[in-house]
């Protein structure tokens, strides 16, 4: 099993925009806040411990959900199963495919 790989520039870019304005909301120091929010949703204290799917995920919730975002937070709480559903949905057209059905 190969190890999960780190976030993306964008995703990088995302996180630090979500976690400054989640922590000017709580009125913490950003550093403060978000070392405690991937503490407590994934239990590591560094953006580069992160993986860019579940961890990511978590971590955005959270702080969607602290900043009163529940709209975002909710999708971020299914990416997940998005992902999931996505791949499935590739298989079958490829299943299709191969049994010569048009696409």
């Amino acid at each position: 099993m190969t190890k999960p790989k780190g976030l993306t520039k964008p995703q990088i870019a995302a996180y630090w925009r979500a976690a400054t304005s989640a922590a000017r909301e709580a009125g913490i120091p950003v550093d403060e806040y978000r070392k405690r929010v991937m503490r407590e949703e994934c239990g590591v204290t560094s953006v580069k411990q992160l993986n860019r799917t579940h961890d990511f995920d978590a971590v955005m919730r959270r702080f969607a959900e602290d900043v009163g975002d529940y709209a975002m937070a909710s999708k971020y709480a299914v990416a997940d199963t998005h992902r999931m559903s996505v791949l499935i949905r590739i298989c079958c057209e490829q299943v299709l495919q191969l049994k010569g059905y048009p696409m």
